[in-house]
């Protein structure tokens, strides 16, 4: 049964039946959701694969049973978001990136910040080194160690308890916070941060955005080692954060 045609079975007949087609009709888009969220996740959540499997199914279902189509936003935006959503708070719940991780990443954060006001552009590798008094390798072990912070990167973004980025970004809906023309400028906002960043980065976010390829992918494309990969990840990820700055509160 194709997935339209199971949806409008559900909505105009209800029942247990009609609700199980539609879940197994629409439930593709699970496994489709996941590929994409991995594209920002370093390799250490491979081993959640399964269980963010598994919330997204629960994402999709509840998806399927609150479903109202008078809001006027499409089946398939709505289930992404739902299926999203459960999975990032599996990701969440698990509290993989340790605490000592995350103040890592916070320091990283207010030291591009501070620096790249400064300077009025992305700073380069060895000027973020120089202002947090570190050599260029420790820089990058710090990067590759803390890398999980920014795994989820539209994602973490706005304080606990709000939308997330993604979740502003695609919703149709439109509210008095977040109608068309914030979602526009947030978007318009991100592509000017991206477009800003330095070549290597911008390349690598094209590959992973873009282009879908995982962190291992990416690496093969480029020459580089994963490590490496993780390492330039976390760094257009504190870019966009400082360039970003203003529409995280």
């Amino acid at each position: 049964m194709e997935r339209e045609e199971a949806l409008e079975r559900w909505l105009a007949q209800g029942g247990d039946r009609a609700k199980e087609a539609c879940f197994e009709a629409w439930l593709p888009v699970v496994k489709r959701v996941l590929a994409r969220l991995k594209v920002s996740l370093p390799p250490a959540a491979d081993s959640l694969h399964e269980d963010l499997l598994q919330v997204g199914c629960l994402g999709l279902l509840q998806a399927v049973e609150g479903f109202q189509p008078v809001q006027g936003v499409p089946f398939e935006a709505w289930a992404r978001l739902k299926i999203r959503g459960a999975m990032l708070d599996e990701l969440r719940r698990q509290d993989w990136i340790s605490k000592e991780s995350r103040r890592r990443w916070k320091v990283l954060q207010a030291a591009v910040s501070e620096l790249e006001q400064g300077l009025g552009r992305a700073c380069q590798e060895e000027e973020l080194a120089e202002h947090l008094g570190l050599s260029l390798e420790g820089l990058r072990d710090s990067l590759l160690q803390n890398a999980p912070g920014s795994a989820v990167f539209l994602d973490a973004l706005m304080p606990d308890g709000n939308h997330s980025w993604a979740e502003r970004l695609a919703d149709g809906r439109g509210d008095a916070v977040d109608g068309p023309l914030q979602r526009r400028e947030l978007k318009e906002a991100l592509a000017r941060a991206i477009g800003g960043l330095p070549p290597q980065e911008h390349r690598l976010l094209v590959l992973l955005l873009d282009e879908e390829l995982g962190h291992k992918e990416a690496a093969l494309v480029l020459g580089l080692s994963p490590g490496r990969i993780s390492q330039i990840y976390a760094k257009a990820v504190l870019h966009l954060q400082s360039a970003l700055a203003a529409y995280f509160n």
